[in-house]
């Protein structure tokens, strides 16, 4: 919820306005964007926050093709190698991009799937992810495990069948919402 968690660390992106917002433009508006630079900005910005530079970047694919068929960055890799259309590489101006694909269903359960839009809605999500994660070490979040893989057998003389069940333990955990930074309203015209 960046409104809540990460509301101290929330960049909206506007219209173009030279007096009062050169940097933060619509990542679709091709006039005066430039998301390399507006991306660059906003690590710089991170920085600034957290005191780490950000190594993931969480898109949906709506987004991922407006920046890579934007003309600036066509045009910053036309003579080294070609873009894959409406795709980014897997790292891209030092970020891992992680590009969230779920789509929301509204459809009742049982009926036709209807799928709405990406969960993940018109934004851009940047992250330091601690790649050794450790105590004393900032991090936008981690993965603890409480216990290693507990494996349970048993034999069902009824059904003539040996069952392996298989569970672990674990929690998601936000250490440092400094470490995460959202930016909301990339997009002026958003997809339907």
């Amino acid at each position: 919820d960046y409104g809540t968690t990460f509301a101290s660390y929330c960049q909206t992106l506007a219209t173009y306005n030279a007096s009062t917002n050169p940097y933060y433009v619509y990542m679709d508006d091709y006039t005066n964007a430039d998301p390399f630079y507006i991306v660059s900005l906003l690590k710089r910005k991170m920085l600034k926050a957290c005191g780490k530079y950000p190594n993931v970047m969480v898109i949906n694919p709506d987004t991922e093709a407006v920046i890579a068929n934007h003309p600036k960055e066509k045009a910053r890799h036309q003579y080294v190698k070609d873009l894959l259309q409406d795709t980014l590489p897997d790292t891209w101006n030092g970020l891992k991009i992680v590009r969230s694909l779920s789509i929301y269903d509204s459809s009742v359960e049982g009926a036709t799937a209807t799928s709405d839009s990406f969960l993940f809605g018109n934004y851009i999500f940047l992250a330091y992810v601690e790649k050794n994660p450790g105590l004393w070490k900032s991090s936008m979040g981690h993965c603890y495990e409480h216990e290693p893989l507990k494996v349970k057998t048993w034999y069902d003389e009824v059904k003539d069948t040996t069952f392996v069940q298989l569970g672990f333990d674990y929690t998601l955990e936000v250490i440092s919402a400094r470490c995460g930074f959202v930016v909301y309203n990339v997009l002026e015209n958003v997809p339907t």
